[in-house]
């Protein structure tokens, strides 16, 4: 390779206007370590969510957002158009959208675009209704136009198909610590947070079908049966906002559990809360559990993708069987009744995570990918 910087274009396509996903995140991070390295010189993509435009551009990063395009193919020309007298040495695709629209842009561009190699990151596949299965079937049509994929979940290596001179990589998810240094602007509004006569569990993510956060809230309830001195936390918003809503209404314990709604800095949450729930059926190596376990807060997890690899049973927190909600109950009680086993089980949990998940460890690995193709 030679020694000039060379420019990378990540594609990434935020699941709304308005949220962030962990795709968009692990974007976020890489390209600020990338930008602060200077050996790759960063590009951001993206069809809409100006915030997310504007958070990268605060950190001195060009990002793109065709957010007035009215469907997909107007998206590819307006980019193509803005980018064409970029030199782009490499395009890293990032999640379904993104994989189709890099395919678009080889396809009806062939001149500028075919030859450019292309690294894909995927963040996982969710397939819980017909229509996400063919997504994923479109997904793996897309992995044919790459020279490198990378996944975030070992697990998911078997999935990928051979294909000649591609290569295939797992590479863990690693974060920026950053934030987690920085004080909130302000404290949050609820009074329960910040109350050291109670105990308080949260749920961080998306409220969508295959987060499973109805089983985080039959958990709950199980709990709150049993002790009325702990609060839970739905931290997040998405589809199934109602209907977890009308869940919690319905059991009598609303008092006991309060919906935050999106929160941008979520520091604060890991600042106070006791330990941390995550309850999927499907996960890579989830965000969520390395901020936590980062900010020392033990975590209670369902044994998906790789979150045994982030969740050490007994060392940092505990590994439930995918579906099973009393057993994270359980160990929820557990943990909230023994102040010493919490603290030990938060500090292995920070140390685990400064040893295996930072950012500079994602980095690295993936621009010796981009070096191999290159």
């Amino acid at each position: 390779m030679n020694n000039h910087k060379k420019v990378v274009l990540h594609m990434v396509q935020p699941i709304s206007e308005t949220e962030f996903g962990g795709a968009d995140l692990h974007v976020l991070d890489l390209a600020q370590k990338q930008n602060e390295i200077g050996i790759f010189e960063p590009i951001i993509l993206l069809s809409k969510n100006k915030k997310l435009q504007q958070r990268f551009t605060e950190l001195g990063i060009k990002c793109l957002c065709g957010y007035e395009a009215k469907n997909i193919l107007a998206f590819i020309r307006w980019a193509n158009r803005k980018l064409k007298t970029n030199t782009i040495d490499l395009i890293h695709s990032h999640g379904y959208d993104s994989n189709y629209q890099m395919v678009l842009l080889k396809k009806m561009f062939p001149k500028k675009w075919k030859k450019i190699p292309t690294v894909i990151t995927s963040h996982g596949w969710i397939e819980t209704n017909f229509f996400l299965k063919f997504k994923t079937r479109l997904d793996f049509y897309c992995h044919s136009f790459a020279d490198a994929l990378i996944v975030c979940a070992k697990k998911n290596l078997k999935r990928l198909k051979k294909v000649d001179g591609q290569t295939h990589d797992f590479v863990p998810n690693g974060i920026s610590f950053d934030p987690f240094n920085k004080q909130s602007i302000e404290q949050l509004p609820y009074k329960q947070l910040y109350d050291r006569q109670l105990k308080k569990v949260a749920y961080v993510g998306r409220l969508s079908a295959e987060k499973r956060v109805d089983l985080f809230l039959k958990s709950a309830f199980e709990v709150l049966k049993k002790r009325n001195d702990v609060v839970y936390f739905v931290v997040g918003d998405g589809l199934e906002n109602s209907s977890l809503k009308k869940m919690v209404e319905d059991s009598g314990h609303s008092a006991n559990i309060c919906f935050t709604g999106l929160l941008e800095n979520v520091s604060e949450i890991y600042k106070n809360i006791d330990l941390l729930i995550l309850s999927s059926d499907t996960e890579s190596t989830p965000r969520v559990v390395i901020e936590a376990l980062y900010n020392q807060v033990p975590v209670v997890a369902t044994e998906v993708g790789d979150v045994p690899l982030l969740v050490v049973s007994n060392k940092n927190g505990f590994v439930v069987p995918k579906g099973d909600w009393k057993k994270i109950s359980e160990h929820t009680q557990n943990i909230l009744e023994d102040d010493e086993v919490k603290t030990q089980l938060g500090k292995n949990g920070k140390a685990h995570i400064e040893k295996h998940f930072t950012i500079s460890i994602m980095e690295n690995e993936i621009s010796n990918i981009y070096k191999k193709i290159i």
